[in-house]
């Protein structure tokens, strides 16, 4: 599959059609916007005297041994690794998804120092100037007579412009593009339909382009194992319906709110990459029905489906760097989360991964 590219071009009404196969918008980064006002609301509710008549009947209102008072406490979001892992699997979706990926990579080489706290501060911080970006340029897009875009298809192309080149710098590895696939998609803006299987296990042993700090902190590169995290940590934030998805080695960003559906390919930024389904299927790798339906291919993953996408990526991590009894308790881990996986009854071969 090639992974086709424009340049980028301001947004202007006069601007000229663009391809509907690769339908790239991209706005100017106006990343020295002012900061966004801040609202502290105040919700208060008066509450009335006790009645003075009946003092007693209050404080002796009891209630029926056979009852049980119907309290939820709320969810604490867990601080660590072994924490995530005690999650009930009913309430991983209640885990913050960038904290979730920041947690598997916790005490790996290559995210020694891991400050999550500062990093969820800054994609903060990044989320809102993307959002400050896509309420600066709306109005310019709704008056493009040219346009062909749909508004849902703009607020993604903003996400990805801002994260790009032109804004924050976020980009895929060119050491790994090179190796995997024979381009790097920052220069190239394209893939091979054919990964070159060169990879090594020394391509793991570095954490930090495998999770989402790797792009959050300085060096500002990753894999298609954290840019579609990225991506999607962002765009939810903003309260969009996006989903993760995989194919075969590979994950992607879907628009899905039941109306308008699209896949967004995150490897190649400063644009928006729209791949469809079919695409995929035959891309890296054709998929069968079979690997489908085992691994949940092509589907919007489930919070436990997430969670064992993440412990897989440090899976192989730990296998890089020696560490083969971690990952094999994770695999167990993995294997549990996703029961009918076939990928997780035995631990990643990292000479052909």
């Amino acid at each position: 599959m090639a992974i086709q590219t424009v340049a980028d071009i301001e947004v202007r009404p006069t601007a000229p059609r663009l391809s509907l196969r690769i339908r790239v918008l991209v706005a100017f980064v106006c990343l020295s916007v002012g900061g966004a006002a801040t609202y502290l609301l105040h919700n208060t509710k008066a509450t009335e005297p006790p009645d003075s008549k009946t003092p007693a009947a209050v404080e002796t209102a009891a209630i029926p041994i056979h009852q049980t008072p119907n309290v939820q406490t709320p969810f604490k979001q867990p601080a660590s690794l072994e924490e995530l892992l005690a999650v009930q699997t009913a309430n991983l979706g209640k885990v913050d998804l960038a904290l979730m990926n920041l947690l598997c990579a916790e005490g790996l080489p290559g995210s020694e120092g891991l400050s999550i706290s500062q990093y969820l501060a800054t994609l903060d911080e990044w989320t809102g100037k993307i959002k400050m970006n896509i309420d600066h340029y709306y109005e310019d897009f709704l008056r493009d007579p040219q346009r062909s875009h749909t508004v849902a298809e703009y607020r993604m192309m903003m996400i990805m412009n801002v994260l790009g080149p032109k804004g924050y710098g976020i980009h895929y590895d060119e050491t790994l593009a090179t190796a995997e696939y024979g381009a790097d998609p920052a220069k190239e803006k394209s893939i091979s339909g054919t990964p070159t299987g060169k990879l090594g296990a020394d391509s793991y042993a570095q954490s930090d382009l495998y999770f989402i700090n790797g792009l959050l902190g300085s060096k500002h590169s990753g894999t298609c194992s954290s840019l579609p995290i990225l991506v999607a940590v962002v765009a939810q934030r903003l309260g969009y319906p996006v989903t993760l998805v995989t194919a075969f080695r590979h994950m992607f960003v879907r628009w899905d709110d039941g109306k308008e559906r699209f896949n967004i390919e995150t490897t190649v930024t400063g644009g928006l990459q729209v791949v469809s389904d079919y695409e995929y299927r035959q891309w890296p790798k054709p998929l069968t029905g079979e690997m489908i339906a085992a691994e949940g291919y092509l589907q919007s993953q489930s919070p436990a489906q997430l969670l064992a996408n993440f412990l897989y990526d440090r899976i192989a991590c730990l296998l890089a760097n020696g560490q083969t009894k971690e990952a094999e308790k994770l695999r167990q881990k993995c294997l549990e989360l996703v029961p009918s996986s076939i990928k997780y009854r035995k631990l990643p071969d990292l000479s052909n991964p």
